[in-house]
């Protein structure tokens, strides 16, 4: 998941394409945050970044959909997302 994007910027970016009932994003794990913290410097490090997660659409025919269009397709220029 890219740096900055947590569960209400993947609900807006994804709503798009139908109704989202659920999104759930798994937080890194506590010892990498902190490594990571460590080596940018604090305040450069940013906030929580989220490792995997998924979507829920109200209609399996939406979900469907936006799984083969999103799929292996760049959210930014940085990071690659898969929606599987």
């Amino acid at each position: 998941i890219p740096p900055r994007m947590g569960p209400a910027k993947v609900k807006t970016l994804l709503s798009e394409f139908g109704p989202v009932t659920r999104v759930y994003l798994v937080e890194e794990d506590r010892s990498a945050r902190k490594r990571r913290r460590k080596l940018a410097g604090g305040a450069g490090a940013g906030g929580k970044r989220y490792t995997e997660g998924w979507v829920e659409f109200e209609d399996k025919k939406v979900a469907r959909l936006v799984g083969e269009r999103l799929n292996n397709t760049p959210i930014t220029k940085i990071i690659i997302i898969f929606i599987t």
